[in-house]
């Protein structure tokens, strides 16, 4: 399970609920798969290049 643990809009920026995160942990686990937050909305460069 791969997801965006950041909601951009309009409104600005929301972290997704706790309650949410831990269901999609419980239900990830119980089917034996991984979880994996993917936060690509604040760090934007900089860690390095931009663009390979």
């Amino acid at each position: 399970v791969i997801f965006e643990p950041l909601l951009q809009g309009a409104g600005g920026m929301a972290m997704v609920r706790e309650t949410f995160l831990q269901a999609v942990e419980q239900r990830a686990h119980a089917a034996g798969a991984l979880v994996i937050a993917d936060e690509v909305l604040t760090g934007f460069g900089r860690s390095g290049s931009l663009f390979a």
